[in-house]
């Protein structure tokens, strides 16, 4: 079941808490995301990444939102660039993305959390992924993440096409979701992803030669990350190329219970899980297909 779209949600004596908001043509989605949080937060901040679509003229109709713009390098540097530059009046910052939207419900549950003088340095969130008008509950697997921070406490970095938070020494759980809905077409979803799949295939083979060191044993990550990026490192990416996407579409789809969600589970789990990393290995194929070539042709 999907949570009810956010109609403008107002609470008694908005929260002491700085919603940050990257955009770049999200012209499709930034009003759910705006209407869930104008009425329930004292500061709204966006950063636009000049946008050539619609999006600025949507956010102009905002009055108490601030609007700074910044180009987009990638989402670990943004969320930094906010931080350091848009003078962030809030101790407690949490942040947003264009594509998500809170209920009424995850705002009294933050409410409840900071009046009930509850001590922490960040939360983390549990994300809802409504994939093709359906809500995901299995093909979708995404861990907690941690979008509200006191503001001294954010430290984000960026590998590949993901991004990583620091730990921090008091961390809260939140139970109410993040909802997550892209509004916009199938074809924004694949182009995001191809982009993605040039980091992830330029990172794949930066680490192969040793330009870019692991943060697998960087104690400032918790150890689900660095277990993670062990993982990835050490197993993943040893696998033949284009056996590993196979194998982890039937992890998503078969033990994950991927299948459970019907056809959106069954569409998302062949795009995200099989399409995806193919794309992947094709570029990383690709690459190194090239500077062989090019390495021959120096001879």
């Amino acid at each position: 079941m999907i949570p009810p779209m956010p109609q403008n949600i107002t609470t008694k004596g908005k929260l002491a808490v700085s919603v940050l908001i990257m955009t770049q043509n999200e012209e499709a989605n930034i009003a759910q995301a705006l209407d869930s949080v104008t009425g329930a937060f004292d500061e709204i901040i966006v950063v636009d990444s000049f946008s050539s679509d619609r999006t600025m003229d949507i956010l102009r109709n905002y009055p108490e939102i601030r609007i700074f713009q910044n180009k987009f390098q990638n989402w670990a540097a943004q969320r930094m660039w906010m931080i350091e530059n848009c003078t962030i009046r809030n101790e407690v910052v949490f942040f947003l993305d264009a594509d998500e939207y809170v209920t009424a419900a995850f705002v009294g549950e933050l409410r409840r959390t900071m009046e009930g003088g509850a001590l922490f340095d960040s939360i983390e969130v549990q994300p809802r992924y409504v994939f093709l008008n359906h809500g995901l509950r299995f093909a979708y697997g995404h861990p907690r993440v941690r979008r509200v921070f006191k503001k001294q406490c954010v430290h984000f970095r960026s590998e590949g096409a993901r991004e990583y938070s620091d730990q921090t020494e008091r961390q809260l759980v939140m139970h109410e979701p993040l909802m997550h809905w892209d509004r916009k077409p199938i074809k924004d979803w694949l182009l995001k992803h191809l982009q993605n799949a040039e980091r992830e295939a330029e990172l794949f083979l930066a680490r192969k030669s040793g330009a870019v060191p692991s943060h697998r044993a960087d104690k400032k990550l918790t150890w689900k990350i660095r277990a993670k990026l062990f993982v990835r490192e050490r197993i993943w990416s040893r696998l033949p190329l284009f056996v590993r996407p196979i194998l982890y579409f039937f992890y998503r789809y078969v033990f994950q219970l991927g299948f459970l969600d019907g056809r959106a589970g069954l569409a998302y789990c062949v795009l995200h899980a099989l399409w995806y990393p193919m794309v992947i290995d094709a570029k990383i194929l690709e690459k190194m297909s090239r500077r062989t070539a090019g390495s021959e042709a120096d001879k």
